[in-house]
């Protein structure tokens, strides 16, 4: 009987969500503030997956442009909840939570809270303890990685924002598995749709090496970035391979060996300018990336037959 009561009062909760008008807007403020610190008391009497379809229709139920702030604050709170770090809920949650980012990184509204929604939902998924994310990485990548890198082509190098941005890219790259690779590619849905995306992550791969989004004495956070443009290209080398080579597609060959070389020839990259302690630690993490380039590179150049 509780459990119907606690139902219908939940239900009744994200019904009075729908309203737009003006009498309703400060309840609808505090219920989109306060619930998340009810999960875990709800939780304790409450069917975890029930209750993630609940606040799905919660957020969703909220009219467009609409305590847009307030939306994405508690979607930030849905984040850090014990609901998320249950794989069968965060299956639930994180398809609504990609929808709402979505189209507010495409129209640049509400960036900073944004860039830390995404940003925390991969720190999450990269620690351990949470089950399986394979899945999860598919559904981020799938649905928002080329908003993301699109994010990086339009935003002014001025902007404050941009390392936030950039370290969200390599976030979810650095999460993705070959087989996550081959899906993504798969996904596109004709070859010329395929070739403007290979074409677009060339020229952000390019443009991060050749002028540095990140103060110069960042060097981990360099190295990793360039650790993991490395992966990208090693996977993006082979779609170029298979599908580009007949009929021959110049362009975008041109400017995968202008995006390996600049990655090769980047300050960064130069060991024998750093101390013998800090080489060592670098070859030692990341090995010589230049070698494993110029690898690409006489791989990709013998292919042209």
């Amino acid at each position: 009987m509780f459990e119907l009561s606690l139902k219908q009062l939940l239900h009744s909760i994200t019904a009075m969500m729908l309203y737009d008008t003006d009498s309703t807007l400060l309840v609808q403020g505090a219920c989109l503030k306060y619930f998340p610190y009810a999960i875990p008391d709800v939780l304790s009497v409450f069917d975890g997956k029930e209750l993630s379809n609940i606040l799905v229709e919660l957020i969703s139920n909220v009219p467009k442009d609409r305590l847009t702030k307030q939306k994405m604050m508690c979607v930030n709170d849905l984040v850090h909840s014990a609901l998320f770090k249950i794989p069968e809920c965060r299956h639930i949650l994180l398809p609504m939570i990609c929808a709402q980012v979505r189209p507010l990184l495409e129209k640049k509204d509400e960036m900073e809270l944004c860039i830390k929604i995404i940003s925390d939902i991969m720190v999450t998924l990269y620690n351990r303890g949470i089950g399986a994310t394979h899945n999860d990485i598919s559904e981020l990548m799938l649905s928002i990685l080329r908003t993301i890198i699109q994010c990086v082509v339009h935003l002014e190098r001025c902007n404050p924002l941009v390392g936030n941005v950039v370290a969200m890219m390599i976030s979810v790259l650095r999460q993705m598995t070959p087989y996550h690779y081959n899906q993504y590619i798969s996904n596109f849905v004709t070859k010329t749709d395929l070739l403007d995306f290979i074409m677009e992550i060339l020229l952000v791969f390019r443009d991060l090496v050749s002028k540095a989004v990140y103060p110069t004495d960042w060097n981990e956070m360099i190295m990793l970035q360039n650790s993991i443009i490395l992966k990208a290209l090693r996977h993006f080398s082979v779609t170029i391979r298979d599908r580009f080579t007949n009929p021959f597609e110049y362009q975008v060959w041109n400017n995968f060996f202008h995006c390996a070389i600049a990655f090769l020839t980047q300050d960064a990259l130069q060991l024998e300018n750093f101390s013998q302690n800090k080489r060592n630690k670098i070859i030692l993490r990341y090995k010589d990336m230049r070698r494993e380039t110029g690898f690409e590179i006489r791989a990709m150049w013998f292919n042209l037959g």
